[in-house]
């Protein structure tokens, strides 16, 4: 059976979970690093349980990738990365990696591969058994990154950084493929998942005062290449109240405008509703449009 106490299991048992990983990183100049990584995660299957479920297949999560990191005292701080997630029957795997919003291999395959089939929803536990009845959590996901942070008081010569003007630039681009064969040919015939993901904004943030930022950030989001019926803008004010301590105390305030490229958007569960509506949500028919956050954090 299931055990409840596993956050995020899914829809097989959660065996050991192993990770390995492997680093390496040339600084040159104290301000342009280059390095590149490599991290496995891996369960052999050995949570077994009794019939008719029997012995799950093992489960792998390979993640390598490298970054070129620039962090220049006058032209800036530059980011530019790529990875590639290579996952192989990842529904066991625990959240040993986190990695592109994705963590335990419930998770992640969600994410990126697509929900489970209803189904296999119905509560009961089933192991994949052949090459055609898997829980289509099998794919790769090649991903670029990158992000440049402009400030203007280095420009200038200020010596107070904290009363600044700076500009963001960032973005996230993610190619999917996965191969998708269901329950066998007899339900859903072969054929392979193909999905671009892209994710790019900026920011402009100002200093007037030594404990007050504020500013504006814009972000769109394509989850499925440029299927504008799909995508959605956000925009995003807000004012950040700082303190001078070593620890830096931050309180938030921000408030987040979204665009929608249609009316069809749903809310997430719990709140998205089944048909016909059920209460108490009943009234909820569309995602919400505006939202406010007030939020407080400590970094060190």
């Amino acid at each position: 059976m299931r055990a409840p106490y596993v956050p995020d299991q899914g829809l097989t048992p959660q065996g050991s979970n192993f990770l390995h990983h492997y680093h390496a990183a040339l600084l040159a100049n104290r301000w342009l690093r280059v390095a590149g990584h490599f991290l496995h995660s891996w369960s052999p299957n050995d949570n077994l349980y009794p019939p008719p479920q029997g012995e799950a297949e093992p489960a792998s999560m390979m993640v390598y990738g490298g970054e070129v990191h620039l962090d220049h005292p006058i032209a800036g701080n530059g980011y530019f990365g790529y990875s590639r997630v290579n996952a192989q029957d990842i529904m066991p795997l625990g959240d040993a990696i986190q990695v592109i919003h994705g963590s335990t291999g419930a998770v992640f395959k969600e994410n990126y591969f697509g929900a489970q089939p209803l189904v296999y929803n119905e509560g009961a536990i089933r192991t994949p058994v052949g090459p055609d009845s898997f829980f289509d959590d099998t794919g790769t996901v090649d991903t670029l990154l990158f992000q440049y942070i402009f400030r203007l008081a280095p420009i200038v010569g200020k010596k107070r950084a904290d009363l600044d003007l700076s500009l963001a630039a960032f973005g996230m681009y993610n190619h999917i493929v996965a191969p998708k064969r269901l329950l066998g040919d007899q339900v859903v015939p072969k054929y392979t998942l193909e999905q671009d993901r892209i994710k790019f904004g900026g920011e402009l943030m100002y200093g007037p005062l030594r404990w007050l930022s504020a500013g504006v950030r814009f972000d769109r989001v394509m989850p499925d290449g440029g299927k504008a019926e799909v995508a959605y803008s956000a925009l995003s004010p807000r004012v950040v109240l700082h303190s001078n301590w070593l620890s830096r105390e931050y309180i938030v305030l921000n408030y987040t405008r979204y665009f929608f490229g249609n009316d069809n958007y749903q809310p997430s569960p719990p709140y998205k509703q089944p048909k016909p509506p059920a209460p108490p949500y009943d009234n909820i028919v569309h995602a919400d449009e505006n939202v406010l956050s007030l939020t407080a954090m400590i970094a060190f």
